[in-house]
């Protein structure tokens, strides 16, 4: 990426800045805690995503009910060591680089990602990132978690347009704002982006670049295999 002039740097999590799902990994560990009388519904839940049967958006509400009736600073907790988890074990190291990067240029940067704000927030403060926008969740008078979440989902459309918005009040127009992430999912981004990035891209993406001519770059330390592996030691360790 070339130019002096300071960009609006929006990262994807999932896939860009991890190596790992955290949505999954998030519930996977919570499983692992859940009580028992719960695991054969939250699993069924689980084994339906993978077959199809479920959205995605479905897996995060499942992901969410083992946190239904806790209190906000109860979640925040939660999301606090999860973030340290993630940030520690899964973070890409050029990733890290690349938002050192951008803060020493004087851009702003900005994570933008479709995983629960209660930890993504934790996340970006750890990382570095100026500002979050991440789907969030909500709460009753009591501060005491819903089970659902807190207006749309933070993918696709709705990320591009929150995003944009953000690029709005802050001063930068589309051609200057850098977009780095793995999947077409975030498609409708990339292609109103002045410096569309794919980051080790799925088939899908990997097939828009060579479509619209948009770089990708490989932020992968090891092999795929490696990073999953990880992931799953992950889920059942106690840390």
């Amino acid at each position: 990426m070339t130019g002096s002039r300071a960009v609006l740097a929006v990262m994807d999590l999932d896939g860009t800045v991890v190596g790992s799902e955290t949505v999954k990994l998030f519930f996977w560990r919570r499983l692992w805690r859940y009580p028992k009388s719960q695991l054969p519904r939250l699993a069924f839940g689980s084994i339906a995503k993978k077959l199809g049967i479920s959205h995605r958006h479905d897996l995060r509400l499942l992901c969410l009910e083992s946190l239904r009736g806790l209190r906000s600073n109860e979640i925040d907790v939660i999301g606090r060591r999860f973030a340290r988890l993630v940030t520690e074990r899964f973070t890409r190291r050029v990733a890290v680089d690349r938002i050192a990067w951008h803060r020493r240029r004087r851009d702003t940067v900005l994570l933008a990602t479709g995983a629960p704000a209660f930890y993504a927030r934790h996340i970006a403060d750890i990382l570095g990132f100026d500002d979050v926008v991440a789907t969030e969740i909500a709460f009753d008078s009591e501060q005491r978690f819903q089970g659902i979440l807190d207006g749309s989902d933070c993918v696709g459309e709705e990320k591009a347009r929150r995003v944009l918005s953000i690029a709005s009040a802050t001063g930068f127009t589309t051609g200057q704002i850098a977009f780095y992430a793995d999947s077409a999912v975030d498609a409708p981004l990339l292609r109103q982006v002045g410096q569309p990035v794919a980051v080790c891209p799925e088939p899908a993406l990997a097939t828009l670049c060579v479509r619209h001519g948009w770089p990708s770059e490989n932020w992968r330390s090891g092999k795929r295999a490696v990073e999953r592996l990880s992931a799953l030691r992950a889920c059942f360790s106690n840390q």
